[in-house]
C-alpha cells in the first residue's frame, strides 16, 4: 500500500526506546507499529465510548499510566 503523506512529531529518549520496543515485540518497523498502535487504540476508544456520533466526549482523559 502505497502511503504518500507524512507526519513528524518529537519524542524523548525513553519514548523512542519503547516504540522501539513495541516495533520488536510485534516484529515490524517502528512506522509500522506506530500505525498498528494507532488502529489499537482508535478501536479500543470506539468500543469504550462508541463511534463518535452523537456521543459525548468526556470531560477528561485518564492518563495510560492511570
Amino acid at each position: 500500500m502505497t502511503r504518500p503523506d507524512t507526519f513528524t512529531f518529537r519524542i524523548n529518549q525513553a519514548e523512542r526506546g519503547l516504540l522501539e520496543r513495541l516495533a520488536q515485540g510485534l516484529q515490524r518497523s517502528q512506522s509500522d507499529a506506530l500505525r498498528w498502535l494507532i488502529r489499537e487504540a482508535v478501536r479500543e476508544m470506539d468500543a469504550v465510548m462508541g463511534d463518535g456520533v452523537g456521543d459525548h466526549r468526556p470531560t477528561e482523559v485518564q492518563r495510560a499510566t492511570d
